[in-house]
């Protein structure tokens, strides 16, 4: 059978021993590749932007359209993200949009070798953040909760912190729960919970809840469909009682809201 090695100007350069491609007779076998457009190596240059901003620390996740599918991929993938900037890197687990878990092996590994000491996870595995928190320890590894937080728990297995897509919304009411955990602050979080997150949706309510406060146009930029009329309406009950908002018609209804920031 007949291999032949292809190489191409128009794909990011192949690194050390590998090849961007080999064609086996019929069958061409594509490598792994990392996020970067062709030629321009966008997500770098980005992160040279932000840095250049004053940015200090930058949220990367294993490649999209192409996942990583050994360890080797991901250690390979985060090195060039850290190795192209002085910002600090947090990596974010997150397979169900990724279709790749980072490997514990490489958080422990980076973690201990300073190149990054933070993981957010929302990959719902409560066995897997709860080992990383106490195997952690040791190569200084922080773990952040992304998903539905008990607090206390949190608290009891070492994790760093909480970072929730709702709490974007009600930054001051997690923080609370974070410092000072309870019964009565965890029925509140709950409740905000079940009000932002809908089944897989747990976005779209929180988009609309900053529109509301006068942050973004309250569309998702995904193409996730926007909150509905019955979201729209539990969101902005919650907003009211949280005293983030007042007034009774919402944006597009012709009548000006009025927002109140506390």
């Amino acid at each position: 059978m007949n291999r032949a090695v292809i190489h191409t100007d128009h794909a990011p350069a192949a690194i050390g021993p590998y090849s961007q491609a080999v064609r086996a007779g019929n069958t061409v076998f594509l490598s792994g590749q990392i996020p970067l457009v062709p030629a321009t190596g966008q997500v770098l240059e980005k992160l040279k932007i932000l840095e250049d901003l004053g940015y200090r620390w930058f949220v990367a996740t294993p490649p999209f359209y192409l996942p990583p599918r050994s360890i080797e991929d991901h250690r390979r993938h985060f090195s060039i993200l850290a190795e192209s900037t002085s910002m600090k890197m947090i990596i974010y687990n997150i397979p169900a949009c990724t279709g790749a878990a980072v490997p514990e092996e490489v958080l422990l590994e980076f973690s201990s070798q300073g190149i990054s000491t933070d993981c957010k996870d929302s990959s719902g595995d409560t066995a897997r953040f709860e080992g990383l928190c106490e195997r952690g320890v040791e190569a200084g590894l922080g773990m952040y909760m992304g998903l539905k937080p008990d607090f206390a728990r949190l608290k009891q297995i070492g994790a760093r912190g909480c970072v929730p897509v709702p709490a974007n919304v009600l930054p001051g009411l997690f923080a609370e729960a974070w410092k000072s955990p309870g019964k009565e602050i965890q029925a509140r979080i709950d409740r905000v919970w079940d009000v932002f997150v809908q089944g897989t949706d747990f976005l779209s309510a929180s988009v609309y809840a900053l529109s509301r406060m006068g942050i973004g146009s309250g569309r998702p930029l995904t193409g996730q469909a926007p909150a509905n009329e019955f979201m729209q309406q539990k969101v902005d009950e919650l907003l009211r009682e949280f005293r983030v908002i007042r007034g009774e018609k919402r944006f597009g209804s012709g009548v000006s809201t009025h927002i109140l920031f506390i």
